[in-house]
């Protein structure tokens, strides 16, 4: 038995790759998700019609999708890769708001991401909520 928190303004989804199952409450309204599942890792993403997305990834081969968006805080990854649990984030040079979380497990060596690009600034909070309820 567990007890999960429920957000105004999410609801609860359950996505399914490659026999995993993800729960995350994500914002209400239209959306759509698209999953990849490659030799490294996989990736989903809830996509809303306003092209805000939050994504997930554990695909250690591709560049997550605010990859662009590091310039803009002046960040660069380590050579390697990040090894430690992180969180940043920003405005866009469009004026939305973008954040990626990086969780790293010792045990197994390697870590996923997960995080949102294209929020308009007042539904950041909403996302912000949102990338904290994933579990696996």
């Amino acid at each position: 038995f567990a007890c999960s928190r429920k957000f105004t303004g999410l609801t609860k989804e359950r996505i399914s790759v490659d026999k995993k199952l993800f729960k995350i409450q994500v914002p209400i309204g239209e959306k759509r998700i698209e999953e990849t599942i490659s030799g490294h890792g996989l990736w989903f993403a809830v996509i809303y019609p306003d092209s805000s997305f939050i994504y997930y990834s554990s695909d250690w081969a591709f560049i997550t999708p605010n990859n662009s968006n590091y310039k803009t805080i002046g960040f660069n990854p380590p050579p390697g890769g990040i090894t430690s649990d992180s969180t940043i984030g920003g405005e866009q040079t469009d004026g939305r708001y973008w954040k990626e979380m990086f969780y790293w497990t010792e045990r197994y060596k390697r870590g996923y991401w997960i995080g949102y690009k294209n929020v308009s600034k007042d539904k950041v909070s909403l996302f912000d909520k949102s990338i904290l309820t994933l579990t696996q």
